[in-house]
Order: C-alpha cells, then sequence, then structure tokens
C-alpha cells in the first residue's frame, strides 16, 4: 500500500463497488465517505435507479436489476466480476 501526495491510500488494483436497487443516494454517500480516504482504481455503482442521482465522474454506473435477496447473491457470485478490471474489489453497503 502507498501514499497520496494528499496522504491519502492509494489503492490502483482496487475497484471499490456497491450495488443497491433500491437505496441508490444512500450507496454513493457510502462510496463517497470511501473514496474520502482512499484513491481507489476504478468505483462502480450497479442501480437500475441512478436516473435519480448524480454520480461524480470518478464513479461509473452499472445498471442492473436485482429484484430478491437471492438475485442479489446470485450477481455477485457470477454476474460482478466481468465489470471488475482490477484485480481486486471491495464491496460497501450503506447500512453495513
Amino acid at each position: 500500500m502507498t501514499a497520496t501526495a494528499a496522504g491519502r491510500l492509494a489503492l490502483p488494483q482496487v475497484t471499490l463497488v456497491c450495488v443497491d436497487t433500491q437505496q441508490p443516494a444512500l450507496a454513493l454517500a457510502a462510496m463517497q465517505r470511501c473514496r474520502a480516504q482512499v484513491d481507489f482504481g476504478d468505483a462502480v455503482l450497479f442501480t437500475d435507479r441512478a436516473a435519480a442521482i448524480t454520480l461524480p465522474a470518478a464513479i461509473r454506473r452499472e445498471a442492473v436489476q436485482i429484484d430478491s435477496v437471492p438475485a442479489y447473491s446470485q450477481f455477485m457470485l457470477r454476474g460482478l466480476l466481468p465489470h471488475i478490471h482490477t484485480s481486486h474489489l471491495l464491496v460497501v453497503q450503506w447500512d453495513g
């Protein structure tokens, strides 16, 4: 791990991930709190409701429709990795 000139933790091989189709504004807030401390290589919010919020340029949106806990689990196990372009990922949740 290294630090940036501003003293923040630099994790260029880590993608910050949040999957939320119910409360994307809260998901974005959780991601922004993480990004305030760490420079990630990438950041992705998976949601189908991002039209209601404005994403900063540093966070990309991937459309996903999840309507149940089993669908969430299936996406996390089988659907997430094709969207990740770094060697590692960190999943955050606004209520975790």
